[in-house]
């Protein structure tokens, strides 16, 4: 099991021990602050800033796919509700 730390300004960081951290920012936008992260087993959930507003990695965070079809271009995520099918995401508009 993982820990994650978002950061502010921008990147992940994943634990693999309790005192060894390691960057898991593959494919996030540089500099952008994470705002929010939902963890989903082998899914994990950020919410950012800049050109895309949730990312996905389904890798352990290994590396970072868009994920934000049809929110507004330019919102930042700053909120997750997560149930069993479905991510409800709060977001500030431009």
């Amino acid at each position: 099991m993982f820990s994650y730390a978002g950061l502010n300004p921008g990147g992940v960081e994943r634990s693999v021990t309790p005192s060894l951290w390691m960057d898991a920012s593959a494919g996030l936008p540089k500099q952008a602050p994470i705002w929010t992260m939902a963890d989903l087993g082998r899914r994990v959930l950020v919410g950012t800033s800049g050109p895309a507003a949730m990312f996905r990695s389904e890798t352990l965070s290994t590396h970072w796919l868009p994920s934000d079809a049809g929110l507004p271009r330019g919102s930042s995520a700053v909120a997750f509700g997560v149930g069993v099918d479905r991510v409800l995401a709060g977001v500030l508009l431009p």
